[in-house]
C-alpha cells in the first residue's frame, strides 16, 4: 500500500505516529497500517491557514476528526500495488 502526496505546498504528513518527509513523494506505508488508522497532514511552520473571511468560506464541520483537505495541500490518495509472485 502506497500513501502518495502530489504538489501543494510544505506540510507534515503523520500515519499512526510514523513521520513521512517529502513533497511529491510515494510512501510504502504498508508495514504502518493498523486495524484503525490516524493520517495527520500539518502546515509547514508559517503555513497556517488563515481564518476564513466569512461564514459562507468556512470548511464544514468535523465528523469524527475528518474534514476535506485543503486544495493549497495538494492531492493525498492511496495505491494499492499487487505484485504477482
Amino acid at each position: 500500500m502506497w500513501l502518495v502526496h502530489e504538489g501543494g505546498r510544505g506540510a507534515s504528513i503523520v500515519l499512526n505516529g510514523v513521520h513521512l518527509a517529502g513533497l511529491d513523494a510515494r510512501h510504502d506505508v504498508t508495514a504502518f497500517l493498523r486495524a484503525r488508522n490516524e493520517l495527520m497532514l500539518t502546515p509547514a511552520d508559517g503555513e497556517a491557514d488563515e481564518a476564513p473571511a466569512s461564514s459562507e468560506a468556512r470548511p464544514p464541520p468535523l465528523s469524527h476528526g475528518r474534514r476535506p483537505l485543503d486544495v493549497c495541500h495538494g492531492r493525498l490518495h492511496l495505491e494499492i500495488e499487487h505484485v504477482l509472485p
